[in-house]
């Protein structure tokens, strides 16, 4: 019941395994894959339990680098990981300062309630609750997953343990590039350091998307650092256009309407 690719909610959501009634979903990670389930399982009516390592208010959350007028549908999502955060009742914390892996069995006996979000910060926030069903854990990470589909958080000096219907762990992926040279880390803006899409993406010409260390080789998407699926078109049009300017100059296309003798070079 655990995945890493959002494409396993859709699919669930389209076969009827989960639904309004379901127990909540969990979803790992503070990035835009991470958003886009979130979104997907609210406009599907699904409860969500949303779990992040950093603060709601970390500048390094990607959030806080997208204009709002450009991006409302992630801005609604960061509105609700800073506003319905989960309300800790003292009886379901437990200290964590040794003995984890024992402990996360013992929580797990005693679940946790339906999360319920924190009033003060909906109310401090100055908007209405947009998903009653969303419950944000910022600073919360998970400690195990049990075979009876529960799942176990740490927060800071507490242990939550929840009953959910599946997990989406989406903290990002590494490219694999088996079939390039070392992996093509060559071609990274750091050479001595593996191929990644946030640390160290392949060096490209901003124009063209042509590998600087490896001419008439290009790249897009998130191996240049473009993560988000409207960017491509940009970096698929450049492509293009460098391929046909270069076509044009050696003189090797031909004009539309031209045929076996009859068409003329551009």
């Amino acid at each position: 019941f655990v995945f890493h690719s959002i494409s396993a909610l859709g699919l669930a959501v389209s076969r009827k395994k989960l639904g309004p009634n379901s127990d909540p979903v969990l979803i790992v990670g503070a990035g835009l894959s991470a958003a886009d389930a979130v979104l997907c399982a609210c406009n599907n009516n699904i409860s969500v339990l949303h779990v992040f390592r950093k603060h709601v208010d970390d500048p390094g959350l990607i959030f806080k680098q997208l204009p709002k007028t450009l991006y409302p549908e992630y801005h609604k999502v960061y509105h609700m990981m800073h506003s319905q955060t989960h309300a800790t009742p003292n009886m379901a914390a437990t200290s964590t300062t040794n003995g984890l892996p024992s402990m996360a069995a013992s929580v797990c006996s005693k679940m946790c309630s339906k999360p319920q979000p924190t009033t003060t910060n909906m109310a401090a926030s100055g908007g209405p609750v947009l998903f009653p069903d969303y419950t944000s854990f910022p600073e919360h990470c998970v400690v195990s997953f049990q075979p009876d589909m529960k799942c176990v958080l740490q927060g800071s000096n507490s242990l939550k343990a929840f009953k959910i219907s599946m997990a989406l762990v989406l903290i990002g992926t590494h490219p694999n590039l088996f079939f390039l040279k070392g992996q093509g880390q060559y071609l990274g803006l750091d050479p001595t350091k593996p191929i990644s899409c946030k640390q160290n993406p392949v060096d490209v010409h901003p124009y063209t998307f042509e590998c600087t260390k490896d001419p008439g080789l290009f790249a897009m998407g998130p191996l240049v650092g473009d993560n988000f699926v409207r960017f491509l078109k940009g970096g698929a049009l450049g492509i293009a256009s460098c391929l046909l300017k270069r076509l044009k100059k050696k003189g090797k296309l031909i004009a539309e309407g031209g045929g076996v003798g009859g068409g003329e070079f551009i």
